[in-house]
């Protein structure tokens, strides 16, 4: 990805390998994820004043049950309308109870938004790990500076530990000498 005589920077990435098809699959499945777990959260977020609603008039419909069951246990003391009478209460109660949480939690249930959040978390680790498993194809240069040798070519197979790419920073470089004229600088060779 760089030529001899490029000027490069920390981190830039200076050679890559083909990424496996399967690290491009599973980072675009935890992407999608991702995505689809912040819309649950946000949808959740969203619905939170129909839910409060909603829970509001479920206590007035387990109310109005209440009575009609109090007025027909009032008329007839049977078993069945005591019965009745007892299941209506404890919807009400139950009602009541979900309308207190949901109006704590401004009409969002925390159980729920957790498990959202949750889910958006686990998500987004899962695509940060699939992501750095295909940055692992990648070798950034750790020092800054200009190439100056390239030892490999596209498709070559390369041992661990043999340097692939020389950089080197001439910035501070600095010859100094008292005995060498323009004619002798052409005979001048490493060593």
């Amino acid at each position: 990805m760089v030529q001899e005589g490029d000027v490069i920077e920390i981190g830039q990435t200076i050679a890559k390998l083909d990424v496996p098809y399967s690290a491009l699959v599973a980072f675009s499945q935890n992407k999608t994820e991702v995505q689809n777990a912040q819309l649950a959260v946000e949808e959740l977020k969203k619905n939170a004043d129909v839910n409060l609603a909603q829970s509001k008039l479920d206590v007035f419909n387990a109310q109005a049950q209440v009575d009609e069951a109090q007025t027909e246990f009032d008329a007839d003391d049977s078993e069945e309308n005591q019965l009745r009478l007892n299941v209506a209460q404890a919807t009400l109660e139950l009602a009541k109870e979900n309308l207190d949480i949901l109006e704590e939690s401004n009409g969002v249930d925390k159980d729920r938004l957790a498990a959202a959040e949750s889910r958006v978390t686990t998500a987004m680790t899962a695509m940060l790990s699939a992501q750095s498993a295909i940055d692992s194809y990648e070798l950034k240069a750790s020092v800054g500076g200009t190439v100056t040798n390239i030892n490999i070519k596209a498709g070559e197979r390369i041992t661990a530990g043999i340097p692939v790419i020389t950089i080197a920073d001439f910035a501070n470089w600095e010859i100094k000498t008292d005995n060498l004229t323009e004619i002798n600088v052409v005979n001048i060779q490493v060593g």
